[in-house]
């Protein structure tokens, strides 16, 4: 899968959210001003655009199929929404191993991508 590397990854602090069967998505650059719901969901939109994404900090419902949709609104490039496995934690792009994906969606330029995501509770690091 093609990965876009004009964009730098950035790690914002990463979200605890002490629910019932929830997790929390860490962001590497969300709007801060986003207005999004912080409780858990099955359903996930996420905007993709230079070197941000929106929401910053989405929940999910852990252990459960949560339908992941990300929405490029970048004219120019495609760009990958990437949810590091649990443990891992990059801090630059050279950081960055192909095995320690556990879940990605690429879209082209103003397009969207689809699919499925199941994950248990824990934290993880979203990269992009």
């Amino acid at each position: 899968m093609n990965r876009s590397r004009t964009t730098t990854t950035r790690t914002i602090g990463i979200v605890i959210l002490i629910a019932l069967s929830s997790i929390a998505l860490a962001s590497c650059g969300g709007d801060d001003d986003s207005s999004a719901d912080s409780s858990p969901s099955t359903e996930l939109e996420v905007t993709l655009d230079s070197f941000l994404f929106d929401p910053a900090d989405p929940t999910v419902v852990a252990d459960a199929e949560v339908d992941v949709t990300v929405l490029n609104v970048d004219s120019n490039l495609e760009h990958t929404w990437v949810v590091l496995s649990a443990g891992n934690e990059i801090t630059s792009e050279d950081e960055f191993d192909e095995s320690d994906v556990l879940f990605e969606l690429t879209a082209d330029a103003q397009r969207s991508a689809v699919g499925t995501l199941s994950v248990p509770a824990g934290e993880y690091q979203v990269i992009c």
